[in-house]
């Protein structure tokens, strides 16, 4: 998964988990579970003839993967601040969120995670990108197709984080901010 679909779940489950050290905890594992989805990982998952331009440009696509997170992280900031949810410290908790469910690929990237952290990275990958390269060195015919498919589970788990991140209030969180309106 590239970071802003780990974000959106991230701090899309801290919005709806009140306990905050549990929505940390399960702002983090959702970093692993997201992992074990097929999604795409780098460039070789495309068609060859789209792959080796891709791999060319796979760090601008990275960058503006990293771009995406910051402006996430502004929206999350400015529509939740607006909305009056929590104040500042819920809206902290929210983009804290967020990041944490970046985190493993942050310290992957800078300085090489190592570890614990490690070894639950590499494992939820391991179980579908080994079988992943199986399949197209076999079938090199089906890269489009494999292609749409992670596309189409990674854009489902974007639009999941984000239905969760920046969806409509229930009627608890509405009724809270209505009081704290009338009250000042």
């Amino acid at each position: 998964m590239q970071s802003p679909a780990h974000f959106l779940v991230g701090a899309g489950i801290c919005r709806h988990v009140k306990c905050r050290p549990l929505g940390f905890l399960l702002a983090l594992a959702s970093h692993y579970a997201l992992d074990a989805l097929p999604h795409f990982e780098d460039p070789s998952i495309l068609p060859r003839w789209l792959a080796r331009p891709a791999g060319e440009h796979w760090q601008l696509v990275l960058g503006a993967a990293q771009l995406t997170v910051v402006c996430l992280a502004l929206a999350v900031w400015v529509r939740h601040r607006r909305a009056g949810r929590g104040g500042g410290s819920g809206v902290v908790y929210l983009v804290a969120g967020g990041l944490l469910a970046c985190l493993p690929d942050y310290l992957h990237w800078v300085g090489g995670l190592k570890g614990v952290l490690n070894d639950l990275n590499r494992g939820s990958h391991q179980w579908w990108f080994v079988p992943y390269l199986r399949f197209v060195r076999t079938y090199p015919d089906a890269r489009p197709l494999v292609a749409a498919w992670c596309l189409t589970i990674e854009s489902l788990v974007c639009v999941a984080g984000a239905l969760a991140l920046f969806g409509r209030a229930n009627r608890k969180e509405r009724a809270t901010v209505a009081v704290e309106d009338a009250t000042g």
